[in-house]
């Protein structure tokens, strides 16, 4: 091939990349045109403070710090309860009385109430209201015994052996039953507006250490436990507000 043509070839061949090359740089400068623009931090819109899910997430986090107990204790009481267990029996088809034997117990029990940090807590506001829906009111078993105390009394049948084995029956009892009696809704409602002013008074030391949510942000707390059908009528506790 003459020169001539051969330097024409090389510049046609020269060209042609070029014109590739400038193509694919168009097509992409287009497509980095059409690609949505990353919003700055400024132009987020800014979180409110007082919706419930930030508060409520703010608080759930602060648990940590605010103890290092897997539950919060919120009520105690003290009871003295009665435990009975009678056997009668008879001879000749029931013609017979051969007598009933008693035994008694007569125990103080502490019981203990709690809630668990770890369940389903929801924080939500209400003008300057602060409304908690706290876990479920749970009974720390088993129950305290204080058999220091305990009195036992038994009553023998006049044609009976001494009821002994009916006693060390009622006390094996015992326990299962203060345990089942702890969770009844007897005993849980003895001790149910103990348990709400001590949940709305950990969550007022919260607030104590939050500048965001600072004890004069609300006039009151009103806590819900949960399992409760309807919500209390009044607000656990008012915040007073003092003046500078």
């Amino acid at each position: 091939m003459p020169p001539i043509l051969f330097a024409v070839w090389l510049d046609l061949i020269g060209f042609l990349i070029a014109a590739v090359i400038l193509g694919f740089l168009y097509l992409w400068l287009q497509a980095q045109r059409r690609l949505p623009v990353a919003s700055s931090p400024a132009a987020l819109p800014a979180t409110d403070p007082f919706s419930a899910q930030h508060i409520t997430r703010t608080f759930v986090a602060a648990l940590p710090n605010l103890t290092r107990e897997l539950n919060l204790e919120v009520a105690t009481a003290r009871q003295v309860e009665f435990f009975e267990r009678t056997d009668q029996k008879s001879t000749l088809w029931g013609l017979i009385d051969l007598g009933t034997n008693v035994a008694q117990i007569r125990l103080p029990v502490t019981y203990r109430y709690h809630l668990r940090l770890a369940d389903q807590w929801r924080l939500e506001v209400q003008d300057s209201h602060l409304i908690v829906h706290a876990p479920p009111l749970r009974a720390s078993l088993p129950p305290a015994v204080h058999t220091d105390e305990m009195e036992a009394h038994t009553e023998r049948g006049w044609c009976r052996c001494a009821p002994e084995d009916l006693l060390r029956e009622l006390h094996r009892e015992v326990t299962p039953l203060i345990s089942q009696w702890a969770g009844n809704d007897q005993h849980l409602g003895m001790v149910r507006e103990t348990a709400r002013l001590q949940v709305a008074e950990f969550l007022r030391r919260w607030l104590e250490g939050e500048t965001r949510w600072g004890p004069r942000s609300f006039t009151a707390i009103t806590v819900r436990l949960g399992g409760e059908a309807l919500p209390p009528p009044q607000p656990t506790r008012s915040l007073f507000l003092t003046p500078d």
